[in-house]
Formats: structure tokens, sequence, C-alpha cells
């Protein structure tokens, strides 16, 4: 979407990205773009879909959420309590 684009690299608000390579969103040039102007964090994860799932494979789907999950946890509290 590129007006979401022009929002985020005009304002540059501090930014983790999660994307699968399966989503039909995925273009990697515009992902570049955005982290770069943001400096913003980002998770590829091979094959999941725009829902973060692996088609045919639970346990990677879990396994990527769970990733998912600490990374986010990251970013909100980077350092432990």
């Amino acid at each position: 979407m590129e007006h979401l684009v022009r929002q985020i690299t005009r304002n540059k608000p501090y930014s983790l990205f999660t994307i699968g390579t399966n989503d039909p969103h995925y273009h990697p040039e515009i992902l570049n773009q955005i982290r770069n102007a943001t400096d913003g964090r980002w998770v590829v994860v091979e094959g999941a879909n725009h829902s973060m799932e692996v088609p045919g494979i639970v346990e990677d789907s879990i396994k990527v959420i769970t990733d998912i999950m600490e990374r986010i946890r990251q970013f909100l509290w980077p350092v432990d309590k």
C-alpha cells in the first residue's frame, strides 16, 4: 500500500515489521526502503503466509508464532527486568 509506505517513511516510527515470504504483501525492495527510513527491526519468515502460518507444517507454524512473540517482547522491553 503506497500510502502506508509514504506515511512510514515520512514519520519514521520506532518499528518492528514481521512478514512471511509467502505473504502477498512481501516485497523485499519496499521493506528495505521502510527499514532504512525507520531504522526498524524486522522478522522475515521463510515460507510463512500472511497469517504467519507455514502451510502443512503445524509445528513450524507454532515455532514461528513463538519466535515472533519473543521478538515483540524484546522490541517492547529490550532489557529483562
